[in-house]
């Protein structure tokens, strides 16, 4: 009996220090990351713009081969997105580019099954060396101290993976030096839809 009561307090003390803990924690995840990469502002953006191209170099996306991708209607610009669905565990999400100011910012929203939509921006900035991109990323996680602590482990988990994503960002331009030197004009071309992949 006295084993047992012990035991009792162990666990009842064990869950007020971990609702304390979590009440600490924000009910916000943040995650912010950024990346110095050597090209123009104009051929960085276009690798970010174009979704067909997003998922090339996205981790997030390559993390279980048991997820397959959808590119949506609109592929490029406001309005372009792509759905994924795991085909094991049937968890489903995607991203839609909400708002996109050209060489300087897009806004998304990012879903992941039944979890509240989250929100990505993605800016760009003209740097002596190149590019600098800062990805954003802020989605709310409700109120509950267990639900917040999951949010610090998701937000440790993510930004590596973030981190990965922006490096293969730079490879991946490197690897696929479409566009010109001059972007004005390589990008006034592919607007008129005689760009070639």
């Amino acid at each position: 009996m006295k084993f047992l009561k012990i035991a009792f307090f162990v666990i009842v003390s064990l869950v007020l220090i971990l609702a304390v803990v979590g009440f600490l924690q924000p009910d916000t995840i943040k995650i912010q990351v950024e990346r110095v990469i050597k090209s123009p502002v104009c051929k960085v953006f276009h690798h970010v713009n174009d979704m067909e191209k997003r998922l090339r170099w996205s981790t997030v996306e390559n993390l279980d081969s048991n997820v397959v991708t959808i590119l949506g209607d609109v592929t490029r610009g406001e309005g372009a997105s792509y759905t994924w669905a795991n085909k094991q565990s049937g968890a489903t999400g995607g991203v839609k580019y909400l708002e996109v100011s050209h060489d300087e910012h897009i806004i998304g929203s990012v879903a992941f099954g039944e979890i509240q939509e989250g929100h990505e921006e993605i800016r760009f900035k003209e740097v002596r060396d190149g590019t600098r991109v800062t990805w954003f990323y802020r989605q709310k996680i409700g109120g509950t101290p267990f639900a917040r602590i999951m949010g610090v482990f998701i937000r440790e988990s993510f930004r590596p993976i973030y981190n990965e994503s922006l490096k293969r960002l730079a490879e991946d331009i490197e690897q696929y030096p479409e566009m010109p030197e001059n972007c004005n004009e390589a990008l006034s071309v592919l607007q008129a839809g005689e760009f070639l992949k």
